[in-house]
């Protein structure tokens, strides 16, 4: 382990700020397993529910550019007994948490209960809906998120994220979770949108859903603002997520505030590898500028609005 690369959130320690999030990659171990083996410090499974429905099939459920991927992948067809069953095999290589859908808050207290009862995640986080879902199937309230927090809060004593998106993020909302102590970190942002792409040599969407949830470098100039402003406000630690693809996308999202970093859109197109790329480059970073990673957390809101150079070693 790198010391100066290491991030600590609660009583979890983190040997970098790289989390694989949760998406289509993760749906099975095999992806989670090589980005650990790569360089990501966590990884986070496909977003789990005690009863998979059955849902349309979208296929192309993926399109991307060079500024914006669109997802539309819903399938989520991993039991929860597979996870149970291929956690330990997970952890030996690094840390493990497990997504799972606000939509049904009961969930929440039962497979953390299967959990406990097995063998329990590093931690988890609760969904609270990316924008092609709420699409689809409408928007979760705020009573469903706080409920399924609570829910899990009860059964677990493993820290638990909120994963939020730029299009439910409510700051006084947000303000009530933190008092009631309900959530250990925010994670921002959730794809946002949803938006469309259009193949002008057909002249139909990409995608078969037509639309689907946007992510990638196009959304991270609006997460890193929200989380600026949010941790002017909160103490909750946030997980930024949106666009990262390199160590200096990491460096901002630190710098902002967050205390870890979510990639997705990245290891999707370019594969596991992404890991070891950006954790090799951090710890370049660290040594030419003799800092501990964990030093330039929010040193950006620490100058203000023109105020002095705070960032630089």
């Amino acid at each position: 382990m790198v010391k100066n690369l290491e991030m600590t959130l609660g009583n979890l320690v983190f040997k970098n700020p790289l989390i694989l999030g949760s998406g289509t990659i993760t749906e099975r171990k095999e992806f989670p397993i090589k980005s650990l083996d790569s360089g990501a410090a966590a990884v986070i499974s496909r977003t789990l529910r005690i009863k998979n429905e059955h849902r349309p099939l979208f296929r192309p459920s993926v399109y991307y550019n060079d500024h914006y991927m669109l997802n539309s992948d819903n399938q989520n067809i991993t039991p929860v007994n597979y996870w149970v069953e291929e956690i330990p095999e997970i952890k030996k290589h690094g840390l493990v948490g497990i997504s799972i859908s606000a939509r049904n808050p009961a969930d929440s207290s039962d497979i953390a209960e299967i959990f406990k009862t097995n063998v329990e995640p590093d931690f988890y986080e609760i969904n609270f809906s990316c924008s092609h879902s709420a699409l689809l199937y409408g928007k979760i309230s705020y009573k469903s998120a706080r409920s399924s927090l609570s829910n899990a809060r009860n059964k677990t004593n493993k820290p638990i994220f909120l994963k939020l998106s730029l299009d439910n993020i409510v700051l006084d909302e947000l303000k009530g979770i933190e008092k009631e102590e309900l959530a250990d970190a925010f994670v921002m942002s959730n794809s946002i949108g949803p938006g469309l792409a259009i193949n002008i040599k057909t002249g139909r969407p990409y995608l078969q859903s037509v639309y689907g949830g946007v992510t990638g470098p196009a959304i991270k100039p609006f997460v890193l603002r929200s989380i600026y402003d949010i941790k002017q406000k909160l103490d909750t630690p946030i997980v930024g997520v949106g666009g990262i693809s390199s160590s200096d996308d990491v460096l901002e999202y630190l710098m902002a505030g967050s205390s870890l970093v979510e990639i997705y859109s990245a290891a999707h197109i370019k594969g596991p590898s992404i890991f070891g790329e950006i954790k090799n480059a951090l710890e370049a970073y660290s040594k030419n500028n003799n800092v501990d990673l964990k030093s330039v957390i929010g040193c950006a809101l620490e100058g203000g609005i023109y105020g002095e150079e705070r960032c630089s070693s």
